[in-house]
This record gives structure tokens, C-alpha cells and sequence, in this order.
């Protein structure tokens, strides 16, 4: 059954010059937020997918923020590695890489924007990760009208808009959406 990584490697050689985003190109996306880049990616740093990476890489590895046993972290290392190698998605620029988790407060938001073009910036945010605080706050939703994260995400794409010439996308999964 073919899966995201043979769509990376099927549709990997065109850029999104060549053939436009796509449904599934926003779920690889959305995918790839899903990655610890915390220790590689300096606030305010405009990186490449490939290089941050080859940086993880070069740390030890791949961290993934869910649920995972060794065999989901070698399926989403494997994944990273074949988007990164791919012309559509290793060059992607990536930037305004946040993680918060914060248990007093009961935040567990993180969001990253990548490049797909001069004008075009795809927000990804990240949906609930394995956390303790991620569950709280899945529950909170249910009868806050408002939950932290959710402030979050608006302060983060409303500092993205002021500076940004062109149109803003945003995607997530789960409570990322």
C-alpha cells in the first residue's frame, strides 16, 4: 500500500513551480511539523528542509513528538530523509520555527512556515503530540472558549501576515487544524 514517503519519491523531481501544491504535498507537509526541530532551528533562522535534516541527522537522529515506538521513529526518519533528498521539498526554505510546552499553563502549540514561493508561505501547526499537556488541552477544548494555543496561533499568523507580501496558507492536523 503506498504511503506519504512513495509520494515523495513518485513526485519528489517536480517543483512546486513545475506542478503547483497539492492536497498531499500539504499533508507532507503537516507531516514533517510533526518533527523535534527544536535543537537545530534558531529563532528568527530561515533554514532548508534538507539541512535541518542533515543537522538532526548529524545529532543523533530523528524525533518525532507523538506516540511512537522504534518502528514509527525509523518510518518518519525515513520519511524525513527522503523528502529532504527530493528536489520538491529539500530546498523548501523553512522559518518561524516555535514549541512551546508549557504545563502551567497548558500550552502545547508549535507551528512552522515553509517557502513554497516569493509569495506563497505555508504554515503548518502541529496537532496534539503525546503529552500530557496536549491531551489537557484536547479536553479544554471542549468547554473553553478559547484555549492558549489557540491564541497562540493567531498571534503567530497575524505576526506572519504583517511582514508577508503574498498569501498565507494554513494546515494542521487535529487540533494543529
Amino acid at each position: 500500500m503506498a504511503n506519504l514517503q512513495d509520494y515523495v519519491i513518485w513526485r519528489g523531481d517536480l517543483s512546486f513551480a513545475e506542478r503547483p501544491l497539492t492536497e498531499l504535498d500539504n499533508l507532507v507537509l503537516c507531516q514533517l511539523s510533526y518533527i523535534d526541530m527544536s535543537s537545530v532551528f534558531p529563532h528568527g533562522e530561515v533554514i532548508a528542509l534538507r539541512d535541518v535534516v542533515q543537522a538532526l541527522l548529524d545529532r543523533g537522529g530523528i524525533r518525532t513528538l507523538v506516540a511512537d515506538g522504534e518502528e514509527k521513529h525509523d518510518e518518519y526518519e525515513e520519511f524525513a530523509r527522503a523528502a529532504a533528498a527530493s528536489r520538491r521539498f529539500g530546498s523548501l526554505l523553512m522559518t518561524n520555527y516555535e514549541d512551546i510546552l508549557d504545563p502551567q499553563q497548558q500550552i502545547q502549540f508549535s507551528a512552522v512556515t515553509f517557502r513554497i514561493s516569493r509569495d506563497t508561505a505555508f504554515i503548518a501547526f502541529r496537532g496534539t503530540d503525546d503529552s500530557l499537556v496536549g491531551w489537557k488541552e484536547d479536553f479544554n477544548m471542549a468547554f473553553l472558549p478559547v484555549i492558549p494555543s489557540q491564541a497562540d496561533a493567531a498571534d503567530y499568523v497575524t505576526k506572519l501576515g504583517e511582514g508577508f507580501p503574498g498569501k498565507l496558507l494554513l494546515m494542521g492536523h487535529s487540533k494543529g487544524g
